[in-house]
């Protein structure tokens, strides 16, 4: 591990943790106002680091039994992890076992993001294929991993002494921040005139809004994943027909 790629990896997760205090402050006193142990809901966090799920299952957490159906909840909307890790495989070529795992479990949507607009912008400079600087990763995965659960731990303690803090517009954090993510994941000179790849995002977008209208946010991410894989593989399909 280099101490210096560690340190940027940090430096370059500060703007990101804007958005992740005020969201893991609002998980927290949801949880125990949900009716979450103080334990449960700082571990749970800390165990599944994925953010999104982990807020569909507290509206949940009441319905009887409710195993399975947060189960296939937890996978709907987790089911962005498959494309997110199949898009991270190609740089962790010659990884042993054992750290792959490690790399997938600190793996969440900021990390995932910001590793990959590193490893494109390597790949256009030097016009080859990089492959993850662990150091790096690690200096944004663990700093996002400890914020997180320090932040919802400070937000299981705010809800068990205050009421909803979603009232102060915290829950803003996670939009804009996922608007900012997307922004930053589209830095490439040799995309900006082609305006097709922009097709399987707005796809997915447009599907997950309309199915989160009609079924609810459980089905959205994993819906609106499907449709823009199918997209981007029908583009695919013509361009080589053609």
């Amino acid at each position: 591990m280099q101490s210096n790629q560690i340190f940027r990896g940090f430096l370059l997760t500060l703007p990101v943790m804007i958005g992740v205090i005020p969201l893991g402050i609002i998980f927290g006193a949801q949880a125990v106002q949900a009716g979450f142990e103080p334990l449960s809901a700082i571990l749970m966090p800390a165990i599944n680091f994925a953010g999104g799920s982990e807020f569909a299952v507290i509206p949940l957490w009441s319905i009887a039994p409710p195993v399975l159906l947060i189960i296939a909840t937890t996978f709907l909307i987790n089911s962005r992890h498959l494309v997110m890790s199949a898009a991270l495989a190609p740089y962790l070529e010659g990884q042993p076992l054992y750290r792959i795992a490690l790399i997938y479990f600190f793996m969440c949507d900021e990390t995932w993001a910001l590793s990959l607009q590193e490893m494109t912008r390597l790949e256009e400079k030097t016009k080859a294929k990089p492959y993850l600087d662990l150091s790096f990763y690690f200096g944004i995965g663990v700093s996002l991993w400890i914020t997180w659960l320090t932040s919802c731990s400070l937000g299981v303690f705010l809800g068990s002494i205050s009421g909803d803090l979603s009232i102060y517009g915290f829950n803003m954090a996670m939009p804009a921040t996922f608007i900012a993510l997307c922004a930053a994941m589209w830095p490439l000179k040799r995309y900006k005139k082609d305006y097709t790849k922009l097709l399987p995002v707005i796809t997915a977008a447009l599907v997950s809004a309309l199915v989160s209208l009609k079924l609810g946010s459980a089905y959205s991410v994993g819906l609106g994943v499907l449709a823009g894989l199918t997209t981007a593989f029908l583009q695919e399909s013509l361009k080589r027909k053609k």
